[in-house]
């Protein structure tokens, strides 16, 4: 039988979702984290169709599954060079109230040719531009890039000026090619993006390093591993229990829609607070029957729909197309109905 507390948040819950399209922005919150970069941190399509959704989400999991009240925004953008990472930083600091920053960037200059030092450069801008914001950064040194064979050149030379950076600036680095190096070949699935391997372990990699409240930070190698921040447990999501993976597509999509639509105001991030704290029992609950998984996702298709449509601009058109192409289809099948009574109806 159900928890009380989860029966009592049903009952709250949907009111919440409704209100929060019509309240104003949400304040910041205290130990919101944004994770910046290029397609390393926004996530990956493989060839055969698998969405890599970024360690962002990952991370997120591994305080939901610890109970650390903390929001891991996703602000990786693919194929982003650091210069437009300097460009667009104020934007995301000046949209995303938030404590700390996790700078991961590069890999797009390595592979333009672009010389070390201005992508080194580059980084210190964006570091800057978080102290002058109030937000702390964190710097990670760059992953290995086999892809076009550029590793030598980020772990001789790229890396050991990140590190000097770091230590210049007197911020915290976090060592993420020592974490993921050796076992790179197996952890990530084109040499350059990670798979879920590469993302459990950059995640932990952050996990271990960012200061939050309720977190030891480690000051050993990066890669260690982080205290409860395995997949399922007491943290899992009812879309998670239901698809049986948070890397399938629609709890990707849905995760998407969190960020965009529920955390950008105040009643949104609320519900999401309230669905961190009740959802567990039910997820859990979901899990172990396989029935009420199979209506579990029936039940979602509705709010993937709507994830979906509100996320793709070409759903959006096809949307409208088919509603322009159904009024029509309306309108001439009532005036042909008032043809054949020898009337017409009215406008």
């Amino acid at each position: 039988m159900l928890s009380s507390r989860v029966t009592s948040a049903a009952r709250v819950l949907p009111a919440l979702l409704l209100l929060f399209l019509f309240l104003p922005a949400r304040p910041a919150h205290a130990e919101d984290i944004i994770a910046f970069g290029d397609s390393i941190t926004h996530g990956s399509i493989d060839p055969a169709g698998s969405d890599h959704g970024g360690y962002p989400m990952v991370l997120q999991q591994m305080y939901d599954n610890n109970g650390i009240a903390v929001h891991v925004y996703n602000e990786g953008v693919p194929g982003e060079r650091t210069s437009a990472g300097v460009s667009r930083i104020s934007s995301v600091l000046n949209r995303r109230p938030a404590s700390y920053l996790l700078l991961l960037e590069g890999a797009n200059d390595v592979i333009a040719g672009i010389s070390p030092q201005t992508l080194v450069q580059n980084l210190g801008i964006m570091i800057d531009k978080c102290k002058a914001k109030g937000v702390v950064p964190l710097v990670a040194t760059m992953t290995p890039e086999e892809k076009y064979g550029n590793t030598p050149l980020i772990r001789d030379t790229i890396n050991p000026q990140i590190i000097a950076l770091a230590g210049s600036k007197n911020i915290t680095l976090v060592d993420l090619y020592s974490a993921v190096a050796d076992s790179w070949s197996a952890w990530s699935w084109d040499g350059l993006h990670p798979n879920y391997d590469g993302m459990l372990a950059i995640a932990r990699a952050w996990y271990n390093k960012v200061p939050v409240p309720g977190v030891t930070t480690k000051s050993g190698p990066a890669g260690a591993a982080a205290s409860g921040s395995g997949g399922g447990g007491g943290g899992c999501f009812i879309a998670t229990a239901a698809y049986g993976s948070l890397l399938q597509p629609q709890v990707v999509l849905l995760r998407r829609f969190r960020d965009r639509f529920l955390l950008s105001n105040s009643p949104g991030t609320l519900f999401v607070r309230l669905y961190y704290r009740y959802s567990p029992p039910l997820a859990d609950y979901i899990a172990r029957h396989r029935l009420l998984r199979a209506l579990t996702r029936i039940g979602l298709y509705p709010l993937v729909g709507l994830a979906a449509i509100l996320q793709y601009p070409f759903l959006q058109r096809t949307l409208a197309l088919v509603l322009l192409s159904g009024a029509v289809l309306l309108l001439l099948l009532r005036r042909r109905a008032g043809l054949g009574t020898g009337r017409i109806p009215g406008p």
